[in-house]
């Protein structure tokens, strides 16, 4: 098994001592690819420690190559038939995740571990990202999720992430159609990590406003579909998608404030997502 980490402005050492531990003890050949997208030097010098480690490959790229890109890069290393790929920012809680996914093996099948938040933010500043990840990412029937899946390589390599993606958002969103388009099924288990890096609630906002004008940028080629394209659809058909964009031009600081605030709503999230969406495309 090769397990692939991409790195960016994260302390991994914990995850990737955890990932070792549990190999060793479920005694399977394993490796630890782990190439940081150039961090700040504070991480760099942090995550050195595992560099020594056995069978663990540390890898700094010179230049940030983007979410895509390190996947490919990462992929292009491993040297055993099955890739499992986690976010730099996962915590491995349970004692047997290695196993359970040496438990699906052998398998054509993308296996898909889930996420969970913890109970509580640590701050009310991160209330709206844990808000919306408890509640929407965490969800037993949410699609493909980039950031703890174990697939064959022979699989990834006929798909791959697409580097065209510059910007925020979606990549995992194609990279889950086309494993669709290719009738790979996925699996999903009961195999989740803790996702440990909640953003501030104005990092959050305007990541999701980023991967609405990437979306947009997307659909243009038609190679994207999701809830929030959708949505709109369903609004346009009954005349009120109009009615929505005047809202959002008069209640979008309004709206902002609310989600900023100490008390935000994942209604209010979804109508300012849909009123950016429409403000947005009507500028293109």
């Amino acid at each position: 098994m090769s397990i692939l980490i991409p790195v960016y402005n994260f302390d991994v050492r914990n995850l990737v001592k955890t990932l070792l531990r549990q190999c060793q003890t479920a005694q399977v050949d394993h490796e630890i690819i782990c190439i940081d997208d150039n961090s700040k030097e504070f991480f760099r010098k942090t995550n050195e420690v595992l560099k020594g480690l056995p069978n663990v490959v540390w890898i700094e790229n010179e230049q940030n190559v983007g979410r895509s890109a390190i996947r490919n890069q990462l992929s292009e290393m491993a040297r055993h038939p099955y890739l499992l790929f986690l976010d730099c920012d996962s915590t491995v809680y349970q004692e047997d995740f290695i196993q359970n996914y040496l438990n699906h093996l052998p398998t054509d099948n993308v296996i898909i571990g889930g996420r969970r938040y913890e109970n509580s933010p640590t701050s009310p500043s991160f209330y709206l990202h844990w808000l919306y990840g408890t509640k929407r990412e965490q969800r037993s029937e949410a699609g493909f999720q980039s950031n703890n899946f174990l697939i064959p390589k022979s699989c990834f390599e006929m798909i791959r992430f697409d580097e065209t993606i510059q910007r925020y958002g979606h990549e995992d969103t194609i990279f889950g159609n086309e494993l669709l388009a290719q009738d790979i099924p996925l699996v999903r288990i009961n195999n989740v990590i803790i996702h440990s890096g909640l953003e501030d609630s104005a990092t959050f906002l305007r990541k999701q406003e980023i991967a609405i004008e990437n979306l947009i940028s997307l659909e243009k080629e038609k190679r994207i579909d999701t809830k929030l394209q959708r949505t709109i659809v369903f609004f346009r058909r009954l005349g009120l998608a109009p009615i929505l964009l005047r809202l959002f031009h008069f209640q979008q600081d309004r709206m902002k404030n609310k989600l900023l605030g100490p008390s935000p709503t994942l209604l209010v999230l979804d109508l300012y997502k849909m009123g950016y969406y429409l403000n947005a495309s009507a500028q293109k």
